[in-house]
């Protein structure tokens, strides 16, 4: 069963970046999503129901370049998705983050 991680990302710039460096370097395929309000990054994120959510990861491309390659990430354990979310405040990420981490910890209580 393959992970499904989803990287969240508001520069466009990075968000380019990152897409280009994962696929080069890991060799993965990433889906790329644009996102324009906050039900849809929701809506989206419940369909594809993901193991990993990532919000601008803090080390940048490098750091997550190193966090994949310690996860031996490849195109056949882990399913990525990378979605921009330019228009967001850090408020409406902020709730979107406490609304996932809500959400592994039910799952993980109730395991």
């Amino acid at each position: 069963m393959k992970t499904k991680v989803l990287i969240i990302d508001d520069n466009f710039y990075k968000y380019f970046t990152t897409k280009q460096v994962l696929e080069s370097q890991l060799k993965l395929d990433v889906k790329a999503q644009d996102v324009g309000t906050s039900k849809e990054l929701v809506a989206m994120a419940k369909d594809f129901n993901p193991d990993v959510v990532m919000f601008r990861p803090d080390g940048g491309v490098a750091e997550l370049l190193v966090r994949m390659r310690k996860r031996r990430t490849n195109r056949r354990n882990t399913e990525i998705t990378l979605v921009l979310a330019q228009d967001f405040d850090d408020e409406a990420v902020r709730r979107f983050q406490d609304y996932f981490e809500m959400m592994a910890k039910r799952v993980a209580h109730a395991a």
